[in-house]
């Protein structure tokens, strides 16, 4: 699998699809993020790619909303070392993704906007 990310920024409210360098603080802010050449404070929500591919042959992405066969939109999360979504939203039961599951869902859209 390909390490990759793309990231929110919260300043602009647009999406950087390509995020090429992350740096975590330094000794004066540990709380700053460097994406790409802009050096923000906690302007920007990361997020990694999963490795996974939609049945649209779309990349998912932490943060992306999927449509399940049964229609309903959930959001990837990453939880318990692999990524999914919680199932059942009442009881918080988490389903993690599945090649085969993939082949049956479709991204949608993301936690910050929706198609």
């Amino acid at each position: 699998m390909k390490l990759k990310f793309r990231a929110w920024d919260r300043k602009t409210k647009s999406m950087i699809l390509e995020v090429w360098e992350i740096g975590f603080g330094d000794r004066n802010n540990p709380e700053t993020w460097l994406v790409g050449d802009d050096r923000q404070t906690n302007n920007f929500d990361l997020m990694q790619f999963t490795g996974l591919l939609d049945k649209n042959g779309k990349e998912i992405y932490e943060g992306d909303l999927i449509k399940t066969p049964d229609n309903r939109i959930l959001p990837v999360i990453f939880k318990e070392g692999c990524f999914g979504f919680e199932n059942n939203l009442e009881n918080k039961q988490f389903a993690y993704f599945t090649k085969a599951l993939t082949t049956a869902i479709e991204v949608v859209g993301n936690i910050y906007k929706i198609k």
